[in-house]
């Protein structure tokens, strides 16, 4: 079974959200940032999935170039888009 770079952008984006969450001393050092350190923790993180799937995605293709700012893109929103949902949606550890 095969999942396409948006699937598993998605899915990084979840474990992310959830990994800062649940595992202990990680929701511990990232609950003690402010605010502002936390999206940019994340937006990088997010970052190094996209780059990471896009180059999967073009080191078969010769001629990847004109469609990698198109897939970055749509990659980086679908992997945001599940992280913030699952951020919003996970009940918080008390």
């Amino acid at each position: 079974m095969s999942f396409s770079a948006e699937t598993i952008a998605s899915l990084s984006g979840v474990a992310l959200s959830l990994l800062f969450a649940y595992v202990p001393k990680l929701d511990a050092w990232y609950a003690a940032l402010d605010p502002t350190k936390k999206r940019l923790v994340m937006a990088g993180l997010l970052l190094v999935v996209t780059g990471y799937l896009l180059w999967r995605e073009c080191r078969a293709v010769t001629e990847c170039y004109s469609a990698n700012i198109e897939t970055a893109l749509g990659l980086f929103i679908a992997a945001a888009l599940a992280n913030q949902s699952t951020y919003l949606l996970a009940p918080r550890k008390q």
